[in-house]
């Protein structure tokens, strides 16, 4: 019963992690004329060059926070332990991404920022892979094979952004897990 209530607590979090995100990079781009997707990294947006750079790096914060939420919400309704274990990662890519938050852009060293964002994204990918397979198990077919085969084209498609820019390599990123999330709330 009490578990019941938590996830219906719980089950919209994602939503709002990615709407944190959204409106973080939004509000921060307009404080920032500067920034384009096809130049820059998210990140510069919480840089000391940035005007007002604690509005992208609380929106990262409270990101990682509501992701931490959806991630309690995908362990209480996972069906076998390999969508468990993928809950749990999901749960550890949550910090990593709050500390992009911490460690913005041109954090002295300069090692600490990319660790924590680039770990955020693959244990994130890596939770997404397992849940997709945690699915197929589970015999939910039809939800495996659509995040697994989103899974499977992710590299293709980081490969190619990544001609163009940071940006657009996160924005795929957090694409991946807007979709994610809204298959996990709806479906």
């Amino acid at each position: 019963m009490l578990i019941e209530i938590v996830a219906k607590l719980l089950k919209y979090s994602g939503l709002l992690a990615i709407i944190a995100f959204v409106s973080s990079v939004i509000v921060s781009a307009t404080f920032n004329p500067w920034f384009s997707v096809f130049d820059n990294a998210f990140s510069e947006l919480g840089g000391s060059k940035a005007n007002v750079p604690y509005i992208f790096n609380y929106g990262l914060i409270f990101f990682g926070l509501f992701m931490l939420l959806f991630s309690i919400y995908a362990i209480i309704i996972s069906s076998n332990k390999v969508e468990t274990v993928s809950g749990s990662f999901m749960n550890i890519a949550s910090f990593y991404f709050m500390l992009i938050g911490v460690f913005p852009y041109d954090f002295n060293p300069p090692w600490a920022h990319v660790f924590v964002a680039l770990s955020s994204f693959l244990i994130a990918y890596l939770s997404v892979i397992l849940w997709g397979v945690g699915s197929l198990l589970a015999g939910k077919k039809r939800l495996g094979i659509i995040i697994l085969m989103l899974s499977i084209l992710s590299p293709f498609s980081v490969g190619f952004l990544s001609l163009y820019s940071a940006a657009l390599v996160e924005s795929y990123g957090i694409l991946v897990l807007a979709v994610w999330i809204i298959l996990l709330t709806f479906f």
